[in-house]
């Protein structure tokens, strides 16, 4: 499949994994916990990191208003807080946290796991430029979601979802996107009404580019690679 050439981030929205050596300390060191989809994490409040084992979650200013704008994603072997926890340590953050599935994650708090990457530097630097890494991602998220009309906006964040999946759940030239997301999610990512967004899924669907079974989306992945080709910056 054709990648999408970013600006900033690796791909926009979705975070990259942290290294094994991290994911391995909080499964070890770290409370289990798990979550139902649309459960709420005011992780900006606590002295907490988590380690997201199984699932999908994503970040939210904490804004009122009509509608609720994520800024990143975060899929398995990523450390939620990470960033908070490097940049501003202890710092409180109006950012929470909303399960986009069910998910399963491990919560540490911020002075241990700040100890066990201060006890290595090298450690500490690389988990440093993937901090870095991932603000690169959100902010790729939020640059295209500001500059880009809704369809664009639509693709990219399939390509970035299914560039995420370990494996391709596949049929044929389909592909599953690796998370049940419905019209809602979409929306919320991509910073567009509602209204706009499911009329753009039943385009795409009436032109046999999108199949739904369920809760499940199934891409074109032809159409798809096509599409990606004209979205160079």
């Amino acid at each position: 499949m054709h990648l999408f050439q970013a600006l900033y981030g690796r791909r926009p929205w979705v975070v990259p994994e942290d290294e094994e050596s991290v994911v391995d300390f909080c499964r070890q060191n770290g409370k289990l916990r798990t979550l139902k989809k649309k459960e709420l994490l005011h992780f900006g409040e606590e002295d907490s990191v988590y380690l997201i084992d199984d699932g999908l979650l994503a970040t939210l200013p904490v804004l009122d208003g009509e509608y609720v704008y994520v800024c990143g994603l975060f899929g398995p072997r990523t450390v939620l807080g990470s960033v908070r926890a490097i940049r501003h340590r202890h710092g409180r953050m109006s950012i929470r946290a909303v399960a986009m599935s069910d998910a399963r994650v491990y919560k540490i708090g911020i002075h241990e796991y700040l100890d066990f990457l201060e006890a290595d530097t090298e450690l500490l630097h690389r988990v440093t430029v993937n901090a870095l890494e991932k603000s690169e991602c959100q902010l790729e998220g939020l640059m295209i979601n500001d500059v880009r009309r809704i369809n664009q906006r639509l693709i990219l964040l399939f390509e970035a979802l299914l560039s995420s999946a370990d494996v391709i759940d596949r049929k044929d030239r389909w592909g599953r996107l690796p998370w049940s997301l419905t019209v809602t999610d979409l929306a919320s990512i991509v910073h567009a009404p509602r209204e706009s967004v499911s009329r753009q899924i039943s385009k795409w669907q009436r032109e046999g580019r999108l199949q739904k079974e369920n809760f499940e989306l199934w891409i074109d992945l032809e159409a798809l690679s096509s599409d990606m080709q004209g979205l160079a910056w």
